[in-house]
């Protein structure tokens, strides 16, 4: 099914999650600013929620994007089962990425906490 797919489409189907992605972990970083000058554990979690938000809205874009781009449904079809696999994007995005966001957290918040301590 992707084989159909022109260039701009398949470029369209993956750059509007990456866009969502990234502006939700931009926007989540730059509300907990305070929080990444904290303890390990504080930037811990705010290295590990951006990745597991962005993850969720990157899941609702692709599950969307899939049924958006299906012709076989009908209009019916696609108001009917967005919602659906709008919901299935946020459950296989979330668990995914809150599973990554725990795993890349820890190294972010070392890090971050490395530059906190060179700047004293």
């Amino acid at each position: 099914m992707l084989a159909s797919y022109g260039w701009a489409e398949l470029l369209a189907f993956v750059l509007v999650p990456t866009v969502l992605g990234l502006a939700a972990a931009e926007v989540t970083i730059r509300r907990a600013r305070k929080t990444l000058e904290g303890r390990f554990l504080d930037r811990y979690a705010a290295m590990a929620a951006p990745v597991w938000i962005g993850g969720m809205l990157c899941g609702v874009a692709l599950a969307s994007g899939g049924v958006l781009r299906d012709e076989a449904l009908g209009l019916v079809g696609t108001v009917g089962f967005g919602p659906v696999a709008s919901l299935w994007g946020v459950i296989c995005g979330g668990v995914l990425s809150l599973a990554e966001g725990l795993v890349l957290g820890l190294p972010l918040a070392a890090i971050l906490g490395s530059f906190r301590e060179e700047h004293r």
